[in-house]
């Protein structure tokens, strides 16, 4: 679906919320490489086939990425580590991947990179007092 959003929208910047708990890490950094252009088709189907994809599904995935490969969009990946995997587990990932222990931080970030308001940030730090 994602290769698809990116298809259809290229003036589109992705946000992608995920956590550590199962396979989201990989499916943003693929999805962030492929439209950067840093993972090549090949690449992908190596990948691909080492997480068990069925052919034809790879079929469909190789023809969708060959439509926004290198296209370089922009990917900004949230994990919320509720393993509590080790920063450095997301570091090597690149500085696009922010992992969060809490919300809050979350909001903090968002409120750093001018994506949320400072106001909203109170509403989030202090709900009580803002309803």
């Amino acid at each position: 679906h994602l290769l698809h959003l990116a298809a259809l929208n290229p003036e589109w910047r992705f946000f992608c919320f995920g956590d550590d708990w199962e396979m989201d890490l990989l499916i943003y950094i693929v999805f962030r490489d492929l439209l950067s252009g840093d993972l090549s088709l090949d690449d992908l189907n190596a990948v691909a086939r080492q997480t068990g994809l069925t052919p034809s599904l790879l079929d469909v995935l190789q023809q969708r990425a060959a439509q926004v490969v290198g296209r370089g969009q922009s990917v900004s990946i949230f994990l919320h580590r509720v393993r509590f995997r080790p920063l450095r587990f997301f570091q090597v990932a690149g500085r696009e991947v922010f992992a969060f222990d809490s919300y809050l931080q979350l909001a903090a970030r968002c409120v750093q990179e001018n994506w949320l308001s400072e106001q909203d940030f109170m509403a989030i730090w202090q709900p009580e007092q803002h309803l």
